[in-house]
């Protein structure tokens, strides 16, 4: 059917087919060569039964410009040797060159020196094919910029185009991440190590009260058969067996006191402290009447608390501040001001004062600054109070002179309360 067809055909008109052939070729070739010179604006191409169509070559230029400066990417052509010779107004920024100026530079100019071998063994690879990697860019101001990097041959053409991405935000993410990864591991050890650290202290503790408890017992069954047997020196032996026997029980009831805080704790709830405190002036009534204290206070309020701890903070300082009279009648004030999301709470007292270069010592465990023939006691209690203030994610400090009083201050953020 072929053959039948081509012999249907004239030799004239085969030869004019033949020539329409190379006149279209030749169209194609030249349409080829203008698009590469630049020489055209546009090309109509025939759609069939949809006419015709118009591709505007300086149109598809310009909007492929516009689409490569809008880029948050730093991007830009070089020559073989690395010379700048195209760049996006991002690339301008980032080693902040003016755009208009940037044309000329050298890239390598603006890696830092360690980075330099690198950089050229991407580049290299870019001229080959592609390479990539990290590198460190430095702007004109000496601002280093972390950065991705990747150049890649431009076909047929002599050079490169490089894309540069800012990893500056990512590697701030990447490092708080570390941080914040690093805090958790420590504070998971600080919480482990605390919590071995109560129960060797409790353990502890708690294993020495019976030794002990034997120490008291026979030391005063020693006193009450032989004390007046024995010579004064004897005599006296034997109260400083019985007196250090019972501070030792002191400083250990103290310290299981101290391991309890956050050990055997009560789960927080609404505290109404106008109750707390009457409670505690109840059970100070006899030390109060002794010493003829005068306690007065403003309106307390309604708190979320451990109720056994808070009320334990409140009577150690009065408790203190009965005892740090000095030569006064003691007189005590306590206040309660909310500012902004927590209370301040003070307790005011008439008594001794605290040089202020001891107002941190205090805190301290089983720190005293007077002797136990001034003063009684072991020194913890403060040391236990603020231990729950800060469980109670709170502060506790001291404002005083020597001679002048006192004034405890502790906070309790503020929660509402249904």
């Amino acid at each position: 059917m072929l053959n039948e067809q081509h012999k249907s055909k004239t030799k004239e008109e085969l030869v004019n087919e033949n020539q329409e052939l190379k006149l279209r070729l030749n169209e194609a070739e030249e349409t080829l060569n203008a698009i590469q010179n630049s020489e055209i604006d546009a090309i109509v191409t025939t759609q069939g039964s949809e006419g015709t169509r118009v591709y505007t070559l300086e149109t598809a230029d310009y909007l492929y410009r516009m689409l490569i400066q809008e880029m948050s990417e730093g991007i830009g052509t070089l020559t073989p040797d690395g010379t700048i010779f195209y760049s996006n107004a991002q690339l301008a920024t980032m080693i902040q060159v003016p755009l208009e100026k940037i044309t000329g530079q050298m890239l390598k100019d603006f890696i830092i020196p360690e980075d330099l071998e690198l950089y050229t063994s991407i580049f290299n690879a870019g001229l080959e094919n592609n390479g990539k990697g990290e590198i460190r860019i430095q702007s004109v101001d000496g601002t280093i910029i972390p950065a991705h990097i990747s150049i890649n041959n431009l076909k047929d053409l002599k050079g490169v185009y490089v894309v540069i991405t800012d990893l500056s935000e990512q590697k701030h993410h990447e490092e708080l991440k570390k941080a914040h990864e690093q805090l958790s591991q420590s504070v998971e050890e600080l919480r482990r190590s605390n919590y071995e650290l109560q129960r060797f202290a409790y353990v502890s503790s708690h294993d020495l009260q019976e030794p002990l408890r034997m120490i008291t017992s026979f030391s005063q069954l020693l006193e009450r058969r032989y004390k007046d047997r024995l010579d004064e020196d004897a005599n006296e032996f034997i109260e400083f067996i019985v007196d250090g026997a019972q501070h030792m029980k002191q400083l250990i009831d103290d310290l299981l006191a101290y391991s309890r805080v956050t050990s055997n704790v009560d789960k927080f709830e609404s505290v109404d402290l106008e109750t707390v405190l009457d409670n505690i002036l109840t059970n100070l009534s006899v030390s109060i009447e002794e010493n003829h204290v005068t306690i007065t206070h403003d309106p307390l309020p309604t708190i979320f608390a451990d109720p056994s701890q808070i009320g334990q903070v409140f009577q150690n300082l009065i408790t203190n501040a009965i005892k740090f009279n000095g030569q006064n009648t003691p007189k005590i004030h306590i206040s309660a001001q909310k500012l902004d999301n927590e209370w301040i709470f003070t307790v005011t007292d008439n008594g001794i004062g605290i040089d202020p270069k001891h107002q941190k010592q205090i805190f301290e465990v089983f720190r005293r600054l007077h002797t136990r023939e001034e003063y009684t006691g072991t020194g913890i209690g403060l040391s236990i109070c603020q231990k729950i203030i800060q469980r109670h994610l709170g502060k506790l400090w001291v404002e005083s002179e020597l001679g002048h009083g006192s004034t405890f201050y502790f906070t309790i953020p503020v929660k509402e309360i249904c």
